[in-house]
């Protein structure tokens, strides 16, 4: 519906491993459940139509009710973490257990960003939690990270969910 008012929309992704009826499959889920990212020049015709969108509950971004882009320094996260820029899927990321026990990330998405933005790793489950700024808020994502040798995986089967 946004694509026929002519704007760029886009809900970003990420790619998850997870485990099922005891086999590791790959998935593709909404990295910010809820949430559309717009491109556009908003002007008062624009903000009207958007929030009278089936589906659309609110517009967010900047202080009050006022509408502000994604601040700049919060861009080059989004960048860093997307393989794809078109439609903003985050891809798997791979590891290696050093000898002192630390987790390395040697690829992927997660090796672009500063290490302090993740939060927690979970090498069984094959997750890594990051921290993401929007705004004000904060959100704790869940990445895919495989830590081990060999263990490449194919991406996405099935869709956002």
């Amino acid at each position: 519906m946004l694509r026929r008012s002519g704007l760029r929309a886009i809900a970003p992704t990420r790619t998850m491993v997870e485990r099922h009826m005891g086999h590791w499959k790959v998935v593709r889920r909404a990295m910010l459940p809820g949430y559309a990212l717009i491109q556009c020049n908003m002007t008062v015709a624009l903000y009207y139509s958007l929030t009278q969108m089936p589906g659309v509950l609110a517009l967010i971004g900047g202080a009050g009710s006022k509408l502000a882009p994604i601040p700049e320094e919060q861009i080059p996260v989004f960048h860093a973490l997307m393989t794809e820029y078109d439609d903003l899927m985050m891809g798997v990321s791979y590891g290696q257990r050093g000898a002192d026990g630390e987790i390395r990330i040697t690829s992927g998405p997660l090796a672009r960003i500063d290490r302090a933005q993740i939060v927690k790793i979970d090498a069984r489950r094959r997750r890594a939690t990051v921290k993401v700024s929007l705004y004000e808020d904060v959100y704790h994502v869940d990445a895919a990270l495989i830590v081990g040798e060999g263990e490449e995986v194919t991406e996405a089967h099935e869709e956002p969910g």
